[in-house]
């Protein structure tokens, strides 16, 4: 029996820093099979400020806002650590590439 993973992530690092962690889209989680030969390519932009303001998002701290909204302890992170982040900001794109043999190539 095949199963497929619940869940596959990708973690960009650089010497020894993490740099963003993108969950990558499991080619043919959305059927109930997968009958054909077929290929896959999905690009993937990953940025370590994007990183940086996801993981405080998931702490309750929403940097991605307006700054007129924000409340007092996000507009102070982001004041804060934004232009540090921004200094050091790294950003690019990744493809991901899958495929499956078939008899029609």
């Amino acid at each position: 029996m095949f199963t497929f993973p619940s869940r596959v992530e990708l973690e960009i690092m650089i010497s020894n820093n993490l740099v963003d962690k993108i969950d990558v889209i499991i080619p043919g989680t959305h059927v109930k099979t997968l009958t054909s030969a077929s290929r896959l390519i999905k690009e993937y932009t990953f940025s370590r400020k994007n990183y940086f303001i996801k993981e405080r998002k998931r702490g309750g701290m929403n940097l991605d806002k307006d700054i007129n909204i924000m409340t007092n302890e996000e507009l102070t992170s982001y004041k804060r650590d934004i232009p540090k982040i921004e200094a050091v900001n790294i950003e690019g794109v990744i493809f991901i590439k899958a495929e499956w043999e078939g008899f029609g190539d």
